[in-house]
């Protein structure tokens, strides 16, 4: 849609002319002159990441994950590699996930995942993309004790979906998360560690 948008605006001024207005003049306008001695435009300010980020820092490095999960009645082991690197200048923390391959999941998972903090809303983000074709958008308010807990959305075998996931800090090296996704007819959980 933005695109289209960009073409019409494009379209509409080419060459100076909007439509309906006749042909562009022969002659370009000069540019407005700055007055002698009138100061220069301030540049803008460079944006600089949200200071609240510094929460997660802790999530930064290789975790290796373990657990159980349930997938609409069907019970199966969990394990994967998480990577978190910092990424766009330090705005954006990205994890990605790797799942191994099993008898429920052949193919394996993968996800990747980007974090930031909104200062409108007071309250982290998280969007992640799958290789089943699912994405998720969560907040979370951030960590009370050692407890931080992410709710949201979820799109996923073209349903909408309910999500939930709680992380547990048991070190700086160690954490436990426990997630369901819901939907009409269709629940899954887990139950994992994850260490670095």
């Amino acid at each position: 849609m933005r695109t289209m948008k960009t073409v019409v605006v494009a379209m509409m001024f080419v060459g100076g002319t909007a439509f309906g207005q006749g042909a562009a003049p022969d002659k370009k306008p000069e540019a407005a002159k700055p007055e002698a001695g009138a100061a220069k435009p301030a540049a803008p300010p460079v944006p600089k990441p949200a200071a609240e980020l510094q929460q997660l820092k802790a999530m930064l490095g290789t975790w290796h994950c373990d657990g159980k999960g349930n997938m609409n009645g069907t019970d199966m082991a969990m394990k994967s590699t998480y990577k978190v690197s910092n990424d766009l200048d330090g705005f954006w923390l990205v994890g990605k996930l790797e799942g191994a391959k099993s008898k429920e999941m052949p193919a394996g998972y993968k996800a990747v995942d980007y974090y930031n903090y909104d200062p409108g809303s007071k309250q982290f983000v998280m969007a992640s993309f799958d290789n089943t074709g699912s994405w998720y958008n969560a907040t979370s308010k951030g960590w009370d004790g050692d407890k931080m807990e992410w709710t949201g959305k979820a799109r996923m075998m073209g349903m909408d979906a309910d999500t939930k996931l709680t992380v547990t800090k048991k070190s700086d090296k160690e954490v436990a998360l426990s997630g369901s996704t819901t939907a009409p007819g269709y629940k899954d959980s887990m139950e994992i560690t994850c260490k670095k």
